[in-house]
């Protein structure tokens, strides 16, 4: 047999695996193909309205962060946060702090 050619049974064997490859995957293709197709034209119908959500969303966080910007506002320079005082406690003629 000379190189590159098949015998007439090697031809009918590739014939036999080529068809068992096409009852076994062309299925499971045509379904994946399919399911591409079907996500494909949902998205197309519903595409226009998750534009608005998106363009919303990225609104009302741009809102808030403007809004949180101008009411929490800090003084510039250093700010003295002073110790509180505290009364000195009156002690009773029983030792018990009195009450005031």
């Amino acid at each position: 047999m000379k190189a590159g050619r098949m015998s007439r049974g090697g031809k009918g064997v590739l014939a036999v695996v080529a068809a068992a490859c096409v009852v076994c995957c062309a299925g499971p293709l045509l379904a994946f193909l399919a399911a591409i197709g079907v996500a494909s034209a949902v998205a197309a119908v519903f595409l226009p309205a998750l534009a608005v959500v998106a363009v919303g969303a990225g609104g009302g966080i741009w809102w808030l962060r403007q809004r949180s910007r101008t009411h929490c506002e800090t003084p510039a320079g250093v700010v003295s946060l002073a110790m509180p005082t505290l009364r000195p406690v009156e002690v009773a003629r029983d030792g018990r702090p009195s009450r005031q």
